[in-house]
């Protein structure tokens, strides 16, 4: 592939009232053309708002990675406003996520709450080409578990986890199929 880097991200979100995504982290991974890590993070932020109650209840399958002290004691969106920029607007990059359009609209929300300029760019949703070429709808972990991947040591709905299971499933895909 001719892509210097390629990104894969993820977004959590304290809670989506009134259809406004707040984001509470935010995570990448970096890689090159061979899908090699270059750099992670799990960049936390505190979301000024009130979490939703079942982000912490132990119900419904979603949990988030940290504890509620733990994102308010982070600066908001706004402080990490230009490195987020960067990530995704630097240089030749290829940006990629599982449901992207969801993330992309929760940055899109970011920018909007914290009166920022809306940050351009376009992204690969692996769900929906899994989805088109395999004709089922499945989780993020299902698809790791059916690629044969060993990602037990990774956390659902931790940023960073999530984007690196992410590149991990689309890495799995090309050499399945055969392709760069």
């Amino acid at each position: 592939m001719n892509h210097k880097s390629f990104v894969f991200f993820d977004c959590e979100c304290a809670n989506t009232f009134d259809g406004i995504g707040k984001i509470c982290s935010l995570g990448y991974v970096i890689c090159d053309d061979d899908l090699n890590v270059l750099e992670s993070e799990d960049v936390v932020m505190n979301p000024e708002c009130d979490f939703d109650w079942y982000l912490f209840s132990g119900k419904g399958g979603v949990k988030l990675a940290y504890s509620k002290d733990y994102f308010r004691s982070k600066p908001n969106f706004a402080a990490y406003y230009k490195d987020i920029k960067k990530l995704f607007t630097t240089g030749n990059r290829y940006i990629a996520g599982f449901a992207v359009s969801n993330d992309v609209g929760f940055v899109n929300n970011a920018c909007e709450r914290y009166e920022q300029n809306y940050i351009t760019f376009r992204a690969f949703d692996l769900e929906r080409y899994l989805e088109r070429k395999y004709e089922k709808k499945q989780k993020l972990s299902e698809w790791a578990a059916e690629f044969g991947l060993d990602v037990e040591k990774y956390e659902t709905h931790k940023s960073v986890d999530d984007a690196m299971m992410t590149m991990l499933c689309l890495k799995a895909e090309c050499q399945r199929t055969g392709k760069n």
